[in-house]
């Protein structure tokens, strides 16, 4: 299995969001410049975000993009889900391989079935791993373990200058 990009742009959102002190908001172009990605693209993972309950927006002139949840309650699992297609491991199983290698209906059945139990249960395993990761667990925070906020408007100004 191979992760999309927007599986990373969706970290790369929500790290950046987590940053920001309670009542600050980051506007999609902000963060797209910041990222180096395609704005467009980064709105439509940001809706998949926001319909899931990840993050929340506000449209004015002083809005943007904020966490809906605290980053010790959104976990990998939630950012996964967002974003990436739902199709199961074993999605694009070819039944009429297994009948090429099998040599009877036996045990083109048996191991066709063995197979995606085995597929399963990596992706039930997979899944698991990451629902116990939090955001948090990648955020950086201070000797104290207090998370270390980010002033980005200065960050992208910064950014403008170069």
């Amino acid at each position: 299995m191979k992760l999309s990009k927007a599986f990373f742009q969706t970290v790369g959102i929500v790290v950046m969001l987590a940053q920001l002190s309670e009542d600050e908001t980051l506007k999609s172009q902000e963060m797209s410049a910041r990222m180096q990605v395609s704005h467009s693209y980064l709105l439509k993972i940001a809706k998949k975000l926001k319909d899931a309950g990840v993050i929340t927006s506000s449209a004015s002139k002083n809005g943007g993009y904020s966490l809906a949840k605290k980053p010790e309650e959104i976990s990998f699992l939630d950012l996964f889900d967002a974003v990436e297609s739902g199709e199961a491991f074993h999605e694009n199983f070819d039944v009429e391989i297994a009948q090429g290698i099998f040599i009877t209906p036996t045990l083109i059945e048996e191991k066709s079935n063995r197979l995606i139990d085995l597929l399963n249960e990596a992706e039930q395993a997979y899944r698991e791993r990451l629902a116990n990761h939090k955001l948090s667990d990648i955020l950086p925070s201070d000797a104290d373990g207090k998370l270390i906020q980010i002033d980005w408007q200065v960050i992208l100004a910064d950014d403008s200058k170069i």
